[in-house]
């Protein structure tokens, strides 16, 4: 306990973690000792040697004591560090080896949609095209679209000028033409007044 208070007590853990000791860890059942251990090596900070001097200086102390405690510390790094890496490259195998598992499957099941004749013979040949063509192609495209576009702006705009200027005469002259229909016509209401008394 006199060492321990000698020496920092997260030094290539992150703010706020603490980690447990073999007592506690082995208390713990299967499943909380899995997610103990995903916390733990989130929470590893990997230390070079001359992060390690700082922290845990051991040249030039003079109490021999808190020396000690430093030097002890400082070898508890490296198994803990291989540990973590070691937790790491296995994750990182298991990641690798369900996406290949998932990848085979989908590969078999876009294999099965393929057309067969009576032999069991593929009477469609499977294609399979690599996003990363996919995806330069469509780059390719846009970028030739949005040249074509840039460079036929002007023409657009006087054609588009010229349209509009068009058509707002022809619907001006169409505008006039029914309003002159409903403009009142001389005489028309003395026509109607003696129509009647023609009639008679």
């Amino acid at each position: 306990k006199e060492a321990e208070e000698l020496v920092q007590a997260e030094v290539w853990w992150a703010p706020g973690f603490v980690p447990l000791d073999e007592e506690q860890l082995g208390a713990l059942g299967e499943e909380e000792r899995e997610g103990y251990l995903e916390l733990c090596d989130a929470a590893f900070v990997e230390l070079s040697e001359e992060q390690l001097d700082e922290l845990l200086p051991v040249a030039g102390l003079k109490d021999k004591k808190k020396m000690a405690a430093h030097a002890a510390k400082r070898e508890e790094y490296p198994p803990a560090h291989a540990a973590v890496l070691a937790r790491r490259e296995e994750q990182a195998r298991a990641a690798a080896a369900r996406q290949a598992a998932k990848d085979a499957v989908a590969h078999k099941l876009r294999l099965a949609y393929v057309p067969r004749d009576a032999d069991g013979e593929a009477c469609v040949e499977a294609v399979e095209v690599d996003g990363a063509l996919v995806a330069g192609f469509l780059a390719e495209f846009r970028d030739t679209f949005v040249a074509w576009a840039e460079g036929h702006e002007a023409e657009r705009t006087a054609a588009a000028r010229a349209l509009c200027a068009e058509r707002e005469a022809a619907l001006t002259a169409e505008l006039e033409d029914r309003l002159r229909g409903h403009w009142p016509r001389r005489g028309r209401a003395e026509v109607g007044a003696r129509a009647p008394r023609e009639a008679e």
